[in-house]
This record gives C-alpha cells, structure tokens and sequence, in this order.
C-alpha cells in the first residue's frame, strides 16, 4: 500500500460499476458518523488500501490475531466502522474478514475535527484506551517527566500528541503507514536525539514486541517542541490551523497568559476565508493562523499574526500589540 501510494504503480483490473461509488459512501459514512475530518491524502489511503484488499482477498485471504481484534474494538473508531459496514453496499464486494483490514486503514490514517468539542470528545476516548487503562505508557510518561522536570500527565497537548504517536502502534504495523516526511529543525533534531534513549529504554522493557516508525517519531518532535516552549502565555484568538494537536498547543498557550481577559474560540478553523478576514476587522478580535495557511491577503489584517509551534510566544505578543 505504501509503494502504491508513493509510485501509483498499482495495475486496475475491470471492477465493478459502482465499486468506487461504494467505496466513498463508506467512508463518507464513518465520516459523518465519527465527524472526524480525513483530507485528500488520507482519503486516498483509505481508497488504495481498500481496493487492494479487494484485489488481494481471494489470492491472500486477511489472517488476524484475535488479540489485535480485542485491541481495536478498544477503539473509538471500531464501531464506527462496523455500522458503516453494515449499512453500505461495500461489504458486498469483500469476505467477511476484510472488516478487519478497513478497521486497520482507518485506525492508521490521520484525522482532525473542526471543533474543540469534538476534539475533547475524541480525547477522552482515546485517554481512557491509551492512558488510563496502559500501564506501560503511564510508565514513559513517567519517564518523560523525569527527564524533563516537569509534569505531563494531565497536559492535554502532550497527552493528544503521544496518544496519536501510539495510537497506529501494534507489533511492527507502524512502519507500514503510509506516513509523510517531516523536517525537523536543528533544534527539533536534537530534541529527537535527546528523547529517542527514553523511547529505546522503554520499549527494551515492554513483555511484547514494538516497533515505532521514524516518520511518526518526528512528528511527535515537532508537537513535543511545541509543548516544551510554552511558559506560561496565555490569550484570546479565533484559531486557523489543520492540525487538531496545534490547535491544542496554541489554545493552552493563549490561555495560560494573565493579563489578559480573552476566550479562545472553540472552533478550528481550517481555513483562512472570508468570514475569518471579516471577523480580523471587529473590535478585540485576534487571528492566529498557521504559518502554512497563511496567504498575502492576509498580510493587510494586523489582527491575522501567523503562528507556528516555533513562534508561540512571538506571535502571541504581536496578536495583543496589533492595531487593527
């Protein structure tokens, strides 16, 4: 699935009429049913992965392990996609245990929302699955605050962020997500170097095996350095961003400042539209907007600071000095 996503060498035999029709209302289902967000990249994941188990099912029928099963009906997302598969006409088109693989496409491929309610929901599933009832990741945090000097559990950033390094995490399935390539900065670099020795001790102690993908490991790197550079800011804004973690970063960020009587708006806007321009020009009103969302129209809006996890502080205090 990874050659293929990366080369489009894939060969299409003649398929069904509709099949890919059945496809999107599949997947369309679990989308508005979770109301999780899947952009055109994890989109066309879910399409590749899915129409290769349909190419492969007769040839090399899926075999899964029964403790994999119990794992992933652990998650949020299993009965989501177990009722969008018995509503749609996909399941015509696959064996019985082909499921099972969908439950690993959509547990692999990334996801946002575009509220902080949902986030908040998501959350607290998912802590309760990879938090509260693991022992062992208690344990890294653990770690984690000892390296560090300070406390991580219960910060909702740094929770979200391993949560979504461990969540596609299983044996060596990890390495076969089709994950894009981060650059990390000489600072983010060095943080990966200083943090992968906790990871090694860690993993070296789990009674199982576990592989953590070097892809996934970045990105972690880059929220981490995110979370270890806030100092106690804090402000009100309307947040533009597509990754639900910043959102989260930022949000603890801008409300950790106190001289400031602010509220953070719950929404996360993925875009940088009309409205949020119009909404630039009320009174008290702050944008920030991901630096790689931010566009030259921006640029006449004092009150639109662009932001990244590199420059939380800086842009805070520009969105409280701007003039509108």
């Amino acid at each position: 699935m990874n050659v293929t996503y990366r080369t489009g060498t894939l060969k299409i035999p003649t398929l069904p009429a509709d099949y890919f029709l059945a496809i999107d209302e599949f997947i369309e289902s679990v989308t508005f049913n979770s109301r999780r967000i899947y952009d055109k990249d994890n989109r066309e994941i879910l399409r590749i992965g899915l129409l290769i188990s349909y190419l492969s099912q007769k040839k090399h029928p899926l075999s899964i392990e029964q403790d994999f099963i119990s794992e992933l009906q652990k998650r949020p997302i299993y009965q989501y996609v177990m009722d969008a598969w018995h509503t749609t006409k996909l399941k015509h088109y696959y064996q019985e245990n082909e499921v099972y693989f969908a439950l690993i496409l959509f547990n692999l491929s990334d996801y946002g929302f575009n509220s902080y309610q949902a986030i908040e929901e998501d959350f607290c599933h998912l802590h309760q699955v990879f938090i509260e009832d693991s022992q062992s990741i208690k344990q890294l945090i653990t770690q984690f605050e000892s390296y560090f000097n300070r406390k991580f559990i219960g910060n909702r950033a740094f929770e979200r962020a391993l949560i979504r390094l461990m969540r596609t995490a299983w044996d060596n399935y990890q390495l076969f997500v089709p994950e894009k390539f981060y650059l990390l900065s000489p600072e983010q670099q060095s943080l990966l170097a200083e943090i992968q020795p906790l990871f090694n001790q860690w993993l070296a102690q789990l009674p199982y095996r576990l592989r953590l993908k070097i892809n996934c490991l970045d990105a972690f790197v880059i929220e981490l350095s995110g979370i270890l550079r806030i100092n106690k800011t804090k402000l009100h804004v309307r947040i533009v961003t597509n990754s639900d973690v910043k959102y989260l970063i930022y949000r603890e960020a801008l409300e950790s400042v106190t001289t400031f009587d602010m509220e953070v708006d719950p929404v996360v806007y993925q875009h940088l539209d009309e409205a949020i321009k119009s909404a630039a020009q009320q009174e008290n009103t702050r944008i920030l907007c991901e630096k790689t969302l931010y566009t030259p129209e921006a640029e006449q809006f004092p009150t639109i600071v662009p932001v990244s996890v590199d420059t939380i502080e800086k842009s805070i205090v520009w969105a409280v000095q701007a003039v509108r």
